[in-house]
């Protein structure tokens, strides 16, 4: 893990070179933020990805009733939702 933050500093470096570290931190949290509200909406099944056209699987996931999970018995115990992904 420590070995892929290296391009990330050596590209912060490089950019606070250029721009003001305030204009980098500002872009920073503004992208935060919307990728926050982005997962919330997600979370809550509002679907971006097309404008009045058919839900994605996700929303269709989500809108789905969920199965009570069932469980298999012996030693490795397999809980299942029999929600099909695909």
């Amino acid at each position: 893990m420590m070995l892929a933050n290296v391009p990330a500093v050596l590209l912060g470096e490089t950019v606070t070179r250029i721009v003001p570290l305030r204009s980098v931190r500002l872009c920073a949290a503004v992208l935060f933020a919307l990728i926050g509200i982005w997962v919330m909406l997600a979370a809550i099944g509002a679907d971006l990805s097309s404008a009045g056209g058919p839900p994605t699987a996700s929303a269709a996931m989500l809108s789905e009733k969920r199965k009570k999970p069932t469980v298999t018995g012996g030693p490795f115990r397999l809980v299942t939702t029999g929600v099909a992904l695909s």
